[in-house]
């Protein structure tokens, strides 16, 4: 399983070949999947080895994450509380950022 990346989050957004896919938990991530960086660095996939330990935690509750309509900066917040970097965020819209965390 080495080089491939699995779903740890109930479900997330990645973009692979310029569209959107939607991904739930234990479902193998492709290797060119455009957002895998950040999909990595947000905990939302993980390599090989840790995938099962992962895959195992509980979901996080709706209530945990701000609603599709909320502002840029309610998603930036929600997304540094799941390791995001101000790197990671530089650039990044609204509908970018609810893409990308589960929004």
């Amino acid at each position: 399983m080495a080089g491939s990346y699995l779903v740890v989050w109930p479900k997330v957004k990645v973009i692979v070949d310029g569209k959107r896919k939607v991904f739930a938990r234990g479902t193998e991530v492709p290797g060119n999947a455009e957002n895998l960086k950040l999909l990595k660095s947000i905990g939302a996939v993980v390599l090989g080895e840790r995938a099962a330990s992962e895959a195992e935690k509980p979901d996080e509750t709706e209530a945990d994450k701000p609603a599709k309509s909320a502002s840029k900066e309610a998603w930036e917040s929600y997304a540094r509380s799941k390791g995001a970097t101000d790197a990671d965020l530089d650039g990044k819209t609204r509908d970018d950022l609810v893409a990308a965390y589960g929004g």
